[in-house]
């Protein structure tokens, strides 16, 4: 194996690693009831909640922000092993 080959598996490790971070912070993730008023003056009224105080319309939010980074990472890391498996 080439140097350029053993760089492209550590980095494709390296983005797999990160993804399952992601992936795993994206599945614990909750997001709190915003209890501020707005500019109107009217405070925040959970639509949903889990019963513990979570929006879950917020986290459902949240959540789809961190799977967004998780695959991205993921399909970098997939890339990158491809990348290798070429040279």
């Amino acid at each position: 194996m080439t140097c350029a080959t053993n760089w492209l598996q550590v980095a494709a490790a390296v983005a797999a690693l990160v993804s399952a971070v992601l992936w795993l912070v994206s599945a614990l993730v909750k997001t709190k009831q915003d209890d501020r008023p707005d500019n109107s003056g009217l405070s925040g009224g959970l639509v949903l909640g889990d019963g513990n105080g979570n929006d879950i319309l917020a986290t459902l939010k949240s959540q789809a922000r961190w799977n967004t980074a998780a695959a991205g990472t993921a399909s970098l890391a997939a890339a990158l092993q491809a990348l290798s498996m070429l040279c």
